[in-house]
C-alpha cells in the first residue's frame, strides 16, 4: 500500500504540473521518471526502456517523412486544390475545410495537416466574407478526429498499441479501428455544420471585408505605432534605433526610390523617409535629439502599407517550437533574415513595444516586415507557421522534381505498414532515410522536423507503466473501478475508462493521458475477464478529444490567434462534440472489438 500512495502521490503532482502550465511538459514528465526511480518504484532499465520504445523511432520518422512533404509543396498543393473546390457558399465550404484535413490527418503529422490549411481558409474568409472563427476551429478538431482513422495518425495511438502489445502480446492493425475514426470524423463534421454558425464567430469582424495585409494594420493597431520622419538635412552619426531610443527601424527609402540593406547602426542623407516603430513619444524624442528628423506622423492607412519592394508576413510559433522562450534577436530575425519585428499577438492582444526582448511563447503571432525578396525567403518551417504567406510563393524547382519520390516514397512506407511487411516504426524509419538520401532534406534539416519535447515527454511518461504495475497501483485503480461499476454492465465499465481519460486528455498532452490510463484499462479488462483490444481503443479514441481547451493539443492552439478565440469558445464548442463523441466511442468501439471471445 505503501507504493501506491508514493506512485499515486508522484501521478497527481504530474498531473498539477501538467495542467498548470508553469514548467515545460518534458521538464516535469522527466523530473516524475526520475521520482519514480528514486523512490524504487522503477529500476533503471525501466526509467530508459521507454526512450528505446518503438513508438518513438515511428513517430520521428512520420515527423521527418511529413516535413518533407510539407517543404515539397504536395501538402499545399493539396490544400489549393480543394480550396477551388470549396466554392463561396458557406456550407459546401465548411464541409470541404473539415473533411480533406481530417482525411490527411489520418495518414501525415495533424500539425502538419492543420497548419497549411491555416493561411488557405484565411484567404477563402476574405474573398468570401465568412468569419474565419466559424472555419479554423472546427477543421482543427475534426482533423483530430481524423487522427484516429489509422495507427499512425497521432502519436497516442502508437503509444497505446506498444503498451497492449507488451502487456498481452496482442496488437492493434493499421485499419483496425478505421471505421471507428469516420465515425468520428462524420460526428465532427456534422456537428460543425449544425452549430458553428451559432457558437463561434458571432462578434463582428469589419476587417473580413479588408485586405489581409489592411486587416493586419487594424488588428496590431500599427497607425498608432509606426511613424514617419524625414530628413532635412545628412546625418553623419550613425544612430542605433533599439539600443539608444527604443524604436525598431523599419524601412528606409531613399529619395532616388531605392531601399538599402537596414543594419543596426546607419547614417542617413537629406530627402530620406524613415519608417520607424514604437511609441509616439519615443519619436518625439528622437527628433529632439536630431534636429535633422522631422516626424511627419503616421503613415497613410493605405492597402499596401508599404511602398515599393516590402511587405508584412505573419507566422505563428507552433507547440514544441525551437522558437519559444527564445528573443527575435536571439532568433537573428534582422540579422539573419532581414526582416523587421514589428509586432507580437499574445492572449488576444497586440504588444508592439520592445517585443525584440521580449520571450515568444507557444501561441504568439508575431508581424514581420520585409523587402519581398526576404520575405520569400524566409524558410519558416520548423520554428514557424505561416499566418500571412508572401504576395508570391513558390517552391523551388529541386523541390518540385523531387515531390514525386517524396510522394512515392510515403506511400510505400503506408503501404508497407498496412499490409504488415514491416513494422510501422522499421518502415517509418526507411523512409525518413529515404528522404534525406533523395536530397528532400538535409540531415540538419531532418533533426529539426522532429519535436524531440514530445518523444522525451512520451519516452519519461511511459515510465508510469512500470510503475503502476509494481506498485500494485494499476490493479487498485481497475479494482474501484470494476467495483464500482460492475453491477452496471461493461458498457458502463467503458464509460468510466473513457469519461476519465476524457478529462486527462483536456489538460495534459494526449500520449501522456494514453500512458496513465492504458494500463489501468488493460487490467480492468483482465480482471473482468475481457478482450483488452476493445479498452485499449477506448482510450486511444477519448485521448484524442481535446476539445475544452487550447492546450490539450497542438491543433486547437495553432487556430487561437487566426481565429480570435478564447477559452470560453473552446469550452463552448467543444463541449457538445465530447458529448456527442464519447457515448459513440462507448456504444460503437464493442461492435468492431468484441468484449467476450468468440472463440
Amino acid at each position: 500500500m505503501p507504493e501506491i500512495i508514493i506512485v499515486s502521490t508522484i501521478l497527481l503532482v504530474t498531473i498539477v504540473l501538467f495542467a498548470w502550465g508553469r514548467f515545460a511538459p518534458e521538464g516535469v514528465a522527466l523530473s516524475a521518471a526520475l521520482a519514480l526511480f528514486l523512490t524504487d518504484l522503477i529500476d533503471h532499465q525501466e526509467l530508459l526502456k521507454g526512450f528505446a520504445n518503438p513508438a518513438i523511432v515511428t513517430i520521428a520518422g512520420l515527423l521527418i517523412l511529413g516535413n518533407a512533404l510539407e517543404r515539397a509543396g504536395i501538402i499545399r498543393h493539396i490544400a489549393d486544390f480543394l480550396q477551388k473546390l470549396a466554392g463561396k457558399g458557406e456550407t459546401r465550404l465548411l464541409l470541404t475545410s473539415t473533411i480533406a484535413p481530417g482525411l490527411l490527418s489520418g495518414i501525415i503529422n495533424i500539425v502538419a495537416a492543420v497548419s497549411v490549411f491555416i493561411p488557405a481558409l484565411l484567404r477563402i474568409a476574405l474573398k468570401t466574407n465568412i468569419q474565419p472563427a466559424r472555419l479554423l476551429l472546427p477543421m482543427a478538431y475534426v482533423a483530430m478526429a481524423g487522427a484516429s482513422l489509422t495507427l499512425i495518425g497521432a502519436s497516442h495511438n502508437l503509444v497505446v498499441n506498444d503498451i497492449l502489445q507488451e502487456k498481452t502480446g496482442e496488437s492493434l492493425g493499421f485499419f483496425s479501428f478505421t471505421l471507428l475514426g469516420l465515425a468520428l470524423v462524420t460526428i465532427a463534421v456534422i456537428y460543425s455544420l449544425l452549430t458553428a454558425r451559432w457558437l463561434l464567430g458571432k462578434k463582428e469582424d469589419s476587417s473580413i471585408q479588408e485586405s489581409q495585409t489592411r486587416a493586419l494594420i487594424k488588428l496590431y493597431a500599427l497607425h498608432e505605432r509606426i511613424w514617419e520622419l524625414t530628413v532635412k538635412e545628412g546625418i553623419k552619426k550613425p544612430i542605433n534605433f533599439t539600443r539608444e531610443n527604443g524604436l525598431a527601424m523599419v524601412a528606409l527609402i531613399r529619395k532616388e526610390g531605392n531601399r538599402p540593406h537596414i543594419s543596426g547602426e546607419m547614417e542617413f542623407n537629406e530627402g530620406d523617409t524613415l519608417l520607424v516603430s514604437g511609441r509616439c513619444e519615443r519619436a518625439k524624442k528622437l527628433t529632439d535629439r536630431f534636429a535633422a528628423l522631422e516626424l511627419v506622423g503616421s503613415p497613410s492607412y493605405r492597402d499596401d502599407f508599404s511602398a515599393g519592394d516590402s511587405e508584412l508576413i505573419e507566422v505563428l510559433v507552433p507547440p514544441h517550437s525551437a522558437a519559444a522562450g527564445k528573443t527575435a534577436q536571439e532568433l537573428e530575425l534582422l540579422e539573419k533574415h532581414h526582416l523587421h519585428l514589428i509586432g507580437l499577438w499574445r492572449n488576444e492582444k497586440p504588444i508592439r513595444t520592445d517585443i525584440d526582448t521580449l520571450k515568444l511563447q507557444a501561441g504568439d503571432a508575431l508581424l514581420l516586415y520585409g523587402q519581398k525578396r526576404y520575405t520569400r525567403q524566409f524558410n519558416v518551417s520548423p520554428d514557424f507557421l505561416w499566418l500571412k504567406q508572401p504576395s508570391k510563393t513558390s517552391v523551388t524547382k529541386a523541390a518540385k522534381k523531387r515531390a514525386m519520390w517524396i510522394a512515392l516514397i510515403f506511400a510505400s512506407v503506408i503501404g508497407v505498414a498496412a499490409l504488415n511487411l514491416l513494422p510501422v516504426s522499421i518502415a517509418a524509419l526507411g523512409g525518413a532515410i529515404l528522404v534525406v538520401a533523395i536530397g528532400a532534406l538535409s540531415v540538419k534539416q531532418a533533426y529539426a522536423a522532429i519535436q524531440w519535447d514530445t518523444l522525451i515527454l512520451i519516452g519519461a511518461m511511459l515510465a508510469f507503466g512500470p510503475a503502476l504495475t509494481n506498485s500494485g497501483a494499476s490493479s487498485w485503480f481497475a479494482e474501484l473501478i470494476s467495483d464500482q461499476m460492475q453491477a452496471y454492465g461493461p458498457y458502463a465499465i467503458l464509460s468510466a475508462i473513457a469519461i476519465t481519460t476524457f478529462l486527462l486528455t483536456q489538460a495534459l498532452h494526449n500520449a501522456a493521458a494514453a500512458i496513465i490510463m492504458t494500463p489501468v484499462a488493460l487490467q480492468v479488462a483482465s480482471q473482468m475477464g475481457y478482450q483488452p483490444q476493445a479498452f485499449a481503443v477506448v482510450v486511444l479514441l477519448s485521448a484524442s478529444l481535446s476539445l475544452l481547451l487550447p492546450v490539450g493539443h497542438p491543433a486547437p492552439l495553432l487556430v487561437q490567434r487566426p481565429g480570435s478565440y478564447s477559452t470560453k469558445d473552446y469550452m463552448r464548442f467543444g463541449i457538445g462534440l465530447g458529448i456527442l463523441s464519447l457515448p459513440a466511442i462507448i456504444g460503437l468501439t464493442p461492435l468492431l472489438f468484441p468484449l467476450t471471445s468468440t472463440g
